[in-house]
């Protein structure tokens, strides 16, 4: 049977608010426990990219406070399900129930013998700015239905939900998930509680046997860290960029890790800070009016919204208030771009061509011969140092040497360091043309609502 389960996170009070926001997305992309390709969303597949995403629409309707995001964690027995199944039930559920009416992002997790499914959200909708809010009962009466018709679709029991954790927050969560919790997780809370250095091994070594080497390649010292329940030791510098000793004494003096990117403040007036009436002034409360072409669009929208309040309910509300939603997307999109005019729609829609082909053409950039020869020597640094971590057999010792010969002949930090950034690149591309997607649909949705209405242009 699958369980369920709705934590939400909060703002923190101390250090940056969003902290907790992005500590919960870095946690269920954490590549350790999941592979790219059980991830998926409409916010991206890069913690900073989905941060990032999450932030700018939080910025674009003021709501910066308060709860943050929420996370979904569907997990089954073990034997219950395949990845592939997992991760259909992940993906349909969000698309069914979030929509385009929230950002989300979602990954399996098959670290361990249950499959589990996590899914974070935004807390702000992306459409109007409203607060997702989850009371008494709604699982039953709007969550249940959608479950049970994914889980009855792929042949699983129905999802049964968890309320005594409802609304658990995401810190206390990720304390109790476990005792014991990762190597990572370990030397951040070390870091966190020690004053200095030498401290921080004190406490590393209540739990962990610790060896301090130095490396002749990377001329810089490491620690291995050790217990009965690791086959082998991990090095320090092997466990990322944040984890090296370097790194572990900057974060234990500065006490910060994986500083956030400066937040830009983007700023797209708000329709609902414009009067609302329609033989009114039209003007903004930054002293600004609208163009006649975005007044004669406003005037449209306001047509709509009226015209919902006149009905209780019904199908033909639902695409009334479908209709209205696309229509302010549209209305801040020709204030933020300065349309004013049918010229500046078609200025815009050549630009955004422009663009489509440029990043189309980054797609098509392949990979040369070295490259490839990279890929394999990661590709097998990858297997060796994963098969070290799980198995303790005859093969252990030859694939530890062989592991040293590859980072004696290799530089293999950079060429995973040089991987990232590629893989960066690709996500970026993606993104990038996905947001011009948006765009070119917004403007011919915003071309046939002025067809259609018969906008004097």
């Amino acid at each position: 049977m699958a369980i369920t389960k709705l934590m939400h996170v909060k703002e923190r009070k101390n250090g940056n608010p969003h902290g907790g926001m992005y500590a919960c997305i870095d946690y269920i992309l954490n590549p350790e426990k999941t592979e790219s390709y059980w991830i998926g969303g409409n916010a991206g597949t890069e913690t900073e990219t989905v941060y990032q995403n999450f932030m700018e629409t939080k910025q674009d309707f003021q709501k910066l406070d308060g709860r943050q995001c929420y996370h979904f964690v569907i997990s089954f027995r073990p034997g219950e399900t395949d990845p592939v199944t997992a991760y259909n039930v992940a993906q349909e559920f969000c698309e069914k129930y979030l929509s385009d009416n929230f950002q989300y992002v979602f990954s399996v997790h098959t670290d361990h013998e249950h499959l589990h499914a996590h899914i974070v959200f935004n807390s702000v909708s992306i459409i109007d700015g409203h607060k997702y809010h989850y009371a008494d009962g709604d699982w039953k009466k709007y969550i249940q239905p959608v479950t049970d018709a994914i889980t009855k679709k792929y042949g699983l029991q129905p999802l049964v939900y968890e309320e005594k954790k409802k609304g658990m927050d995401y810190g206390a969560w990720l304390a109790s998930k476990t005792k014991e919790g990762t190597l990572k997780e370990d030397i951040d809370y070390a870091v966190a509680h020690a004053a200095n250095y030498q401290q921080f091994l004190m406490i590393m070594g209540r739990k962990y046997r610790i060896r301090i080497g130095y490396s002749q390649k990377w001329q810089s010292e490491y620690i291995t860290f050790k217990n009965e329940k690791m086959p082998r030791g991990f090095r320090s510098y092997s466990l990322g960029k944040g984890y090296t000793v370097d790194a572990i004494k900057q974060r234990i003096l500065t006490k910060k890790f994986r500083p956030e990117k400066q937040l830009i403040n983007y700023y797209v007036p708000s329709v609902k800070k414009w009067t609302t009436n329609i033989t009114g002034s039209w003007k903004r409360r930054d002293g600004s009016y609208l163009t006649p072409y975005q007044k004669r669009y406003m005037y449209y929208y306001w047509q709509i919204k009226k015209s919902e309040r006149k009905f209780s309910g019904g199908r033909s509300v639902k695409k009334q208030s479908r209709q209205s939603e696309d229509m302010l997307r549209c209305l801040k999109f020709m204030v933020r771009e300065n349309i004013n005019s049918e010229e500046d729609l078609s200025k815009k829609g050549q630009q955004l061509n422009e663009r489509k082909q440029y990043y189309e053409l980054q797609k098509l950039v392949t990979p040369d011969q070295q490259d490839k020869e990279m890929e394999r020597v990661l590709t097998r640094y990858r297997y060796l140092t994963h098969y070290i971590a799980t198995h303790n057999d005859e093969h252990t010792g030859a694939y530890e040497n062989e592991i040293d010969a590859l980072e004696e002949k290799y530089p293999i930090e950079e060429l995973l360091d040089r991987e990232q950034r590629m893989h960066e690149k690709n996500d970026e591309v993606k993104e990038q043309l996905r947001r011009i997607k948006t765009e070119e649909k917004i403007i011919r949705k915003i071309r046939s609502t002025v067809k259609g209405k018969g906008i004097v242009l």
